[in-house]
């Protein structure tokens, strides 16, 4: 979830009234969820509106965050090629969020996984957007077969190009996913 700023815009797209149940996020930077819980309250996000986690996404999820039901919309902005353990953990490749691509993301570039842990935690009638690094859309192996799935079954809504320089400190153009 980073610092929380797509969670708060996305409060501010909806209004604070069509936010049912509060705002969820896991961060496995302990400085940065620390200024993520900070950003709830500096924009009026009241103590009982949000559950934030600390900790890894892929290979520790939120035990608080299993509990609720699936969410019915999803904002991430997942960190670019980042490593993970990925199909040398037997956990990981056992686990119900990524397994039904049938194969894991690679362990140097976890993209994908995050974009099926995302996909895991989704509602049927549910919509995510998801912000990635364009290599996503044409590495070949492991997510090649990740993307086919997606698009098998129709999970992929858009594909939007981002300009480059959006995002302070990366340089790179990015593109945005919507998943329902």
């Amino acid at each position: 979830m980073g610092s929380g700023p797509l969670l708060l815009k996305f409060l501010k797209v909806l209004g604070p009234n069509r936010v049912r149940t509060g705002f969820y996020g896991q961060e496995i930077n302990l400085t940065t969820y620390n200024l993520a819980r900070i950003n709830m309250f500096l924009h009026n996000v009241g103590y009982d509106k949000f559950s934030l986690a600390y900790g890894d996404t892929l290979t520790d999820p939120s035990l608080e965050h299993q509990e609720e039901e699936p969410f019915e919309a999803i904002v991430s902005n997942p960190p670019y090629s980042t490593r993970w353990a990925g199909d040398s953990d037997q956990v990981l490749i056992d686990d119900e969020r990524f397994s039904p691509a049938g194969v894991l993301a690679p362990k140097s570039k976890a993209d994908m996984a995050f974009v099926m842990h995302i996909l895991s935690w989704l509602a049927v009638n549910g919509t995510a957007a998801i912000v990635e690094f364009p290599g996503v859309l044409y590495r070949g192996g492991a997510e090649q077969k990740i993307r086919k799935y997606l698009v098998d079954n129709n999970y992929v809504d858009t594909v939007i190009q981002l300009p480059p320089d959006l995002f302070y400190g990366i340089t790179i153009a990015t593109r945005s996913h919507r998943k329902r």
